[in-house]
């Protein structure tokens, strides 16, 4: 579906010149440069030993005590849980675990990693 960018603009204009609480749908590429969610700090970019520089979702709820932009760790990697998940809460066995990897139904991008 593409959008129309004049006819967005003006439905934005419309909306605001009425105070009525209403902005575009964005796309994932559109909100990571979006100027409100960045001075929100919805999208922050952080460091992570294995990924590099990556940008994430910020805290949603911003709360006068709360410390906004400060982060503890890095996102998860794809899989990074999935064999804690698998043995912890399913009880899946090494072997069923490595049957599972080996048959791509479970991955974990970094193994090597050994979380």
């Amino acid at each position: 579906m593409t959008r129309h960018p004049v006819l967005l603009a003006e439905c934005v204009r419309a909306d605001r010149a009425v105070r009525f609480p209403a902005g575009p749908v964005l796309r994932d590429d559109e909100a990571l440069h979006d100027e409100q969610l960045l001075a929100r700090e919805m999208i922050v970019e952080m460091g992570s030993p294995l990924m590099g520089r990556v940008r994430t979702l910020g805290q949603p709820a911003k709360f006068g005590a709360s410390r906004t932009g400060a982060y503890d760790r890095p996102p998860p990697w794809l899989g990074q849980h999935t064999a804690q998940v698998l043995r912890d809460e399913l009880g899946v066995t090494a072997a069923e675990l490595e049957e599972l990897t080996q048959g791509g139904i479970a991955y974990d991008k970094y193994p090597e990693a050994g979380q």
